[in-house]
């Protein structure tokens, strides 16, 4: 067994830290103690290794660190190592020395730090400015600004923990993880033609934003056919996300809106009887039904309980979810969530671009900074979002490419790769034809994980 010390200032912020390396990462046996140690040190047998101690050790415990903008790395600087799983280590927090010998190892890098950084979220706290929807503006983001985002770092820290202490002879084993695809559906509109207007909202476009007659003509055969009943709405892709997931042996995740029809930005209400028959059908078939919770919900514990009570009148077995419009207030949203015993969140992605918003690959309990206790609540960070990665691709086949990209990155940390894509993405004007590119991005999913 692995014997860790640390001094107790912060105690529980370190000890979440080493919870989420030496368990949830690595799956190792270890005793976590505190002592009047200046740096961290990790032992076993007659071999050690000491981490730097070059965060918590500097701050005052009678400020909340979290809301200190300048308590955010200024820059962050690379080390090359050969422990390191890709060709360097990103430091955040510390110094570049890494010195490993026979029988002990220094690390200069700050890694327990960096990887409660990362975790935690804490610099949505620290930087207030948001977007026009109430969100953390993602270019401020440190791992956005220093182009580290599609690095998953704090799966690199436990990587490169590993790799030192095989080097001194740690000899027990670790804990394998396989690589877990898992193809999640955020449902915001059930219907492309269930009103005139509507119908009219289509049309319109297609003459005066597409300027197109072909695309004009394709709408009106496509409102003609669902009207008179020869075939589903264009929204209605259920059968073919089931159907895709059922050929891989996979589950696919819808997650409904809970809203009544006619409240901000909700398209359908979620107790209509075509809704309700649409949820039955899903879990008939063996897939998850969860929670989409509504625009106002992020930050509003009464808005989203009476939300969490709609689904379950529905279907009561509603245990994970994504918020709308990634709408997440650090830790209002997450504390909110474990309070109504919702067992995992998946709503820490990015919204612009695509990659890991909280450095990790790997689903892990949460920490409520602001209280300083890790919560029963899970996060299952969402890697890749349809309209995020089209912002960065111009074609199908360069959005095709940067999928794969990331998809190997998990697959290499034997993490889990969560995708986003909307059930009203796949066919229709600007998604006309992405229901290949849907498939071949499962297609190479399912390959990775049987390997």
């Amino acid at each position: 067994m692995l014997k860790v010390l640390c001094n107790n200032k912060f105690a529980h912020e370190k000890e979440y830290a080493f919870s989420i390396l030496f368990d949830v990462l690595l799956g190792l046996d270890y005793s976590l103690d505190f002592t009047d140690i200046e740096d961290y040190k990790i032992s076993f047998n007659n071999n050690e290794i000491i981490i730097s101690d070059a965060f918590f050790c500097g701050l005052s415990t009678q400020e909340p660190f979290y809301k200190n903008s300048d308590n955010i790395p200024k820059t962050v600087f690379k080390v090359k190592t050969e422990l390191a799983p890709e060709q360097n280590l990103i430091g955040l927090y510390g110094d570049e020395r890494i010195v490993v010998g026979e029988y002990s190892a220094f690390i200069g890098i700050d890694i327990i730090a960096a990887t409660f950084f990362m975790l935690t979220r804490w610099e949505e706290i620290a930087i207030e400015d948001r977007d026009k929807h109430g969100r953390f503006v993602e270019e401020n983001s440190l791992a956005i600004r220093h182009n580290f985002h599609k690095r998953p770092i704090v799966n690199e820290y436990a990587e490169f923990l590993w790799n030192v202490l095989q080097k001194l002879g740690y000899s027990e084993n670790r804990k394998m993880k396989k690589f877990q695809f898992y193809p999640t559906h955020d449902i915001d509109f059930l219907f492309k033609y269930d009103s005139f207007l509507k119908c009219a909202k289509v049309l319109t476009g297609d003459l005066v934003k597409r300027k197109s007659l072909s695309v004009f003509r394709n709408s009106v055969n496509s409102i003609y056919s669902i009207k008179s009943k020869k075939s589903a709405d264009v929204f209605d892709t259920f059968d073919f996300l089931m159907d895709v997931s059922e050929s891989k042996g996979l589950k696919s995740r819808f997650y409904f809106m809970p809203g009544i029809k006619g409240e901000t930005d909700v398209d359908f209400s979620i107790t209509d009887t075509r809704v309700v028959s649409k949820i039955e059908q899903i879990v008939k078939r063996g897939h998850v039904v969860g929670i989409h919770p509504t625009y106002n919900s992020f930050n509003d514990s009464k808005q989203l309980k009476l939300e969490l009570t709609r689904l379950k009148s529905v279907y009561l077995n509603i245990s994970e979810g994504r918020q709308h419009f990634l709408r997440f207030q650090n830790p209002k949203t997450w504390q909110i969530w474990n309070d109504l015993s919702l067992k995992i969140d998946s709503t820490v992605g990015f919204y612009s671009t695509i990659g890991f918003r909280a450095g990790i690959c790997y689903e892990y309990p949460v920490f409520n900074v602001e209280t300083g206790k890790k919560l029963d609540l899970r996060e299952r960070p969402l890697v890749l979002m349809d309209t995020a990665l089209r912002r960065e691709a111009d074609t199908q086949e360069e959005f095709l490419q940067k999928a794969l990209d990331i998809i190997q990155t998990v697959k290499k940390y034997n993490g889990d790769f969560v995708l986003l894509w909307h059930n009203n993405n796949l066919s229709g004007n600007e998604w006309n034809n992405w229901d290949k590119v849907y498939l071949e991005i499962v297609n190479v999913g399912v390959s990775e994980t049987k390997k």
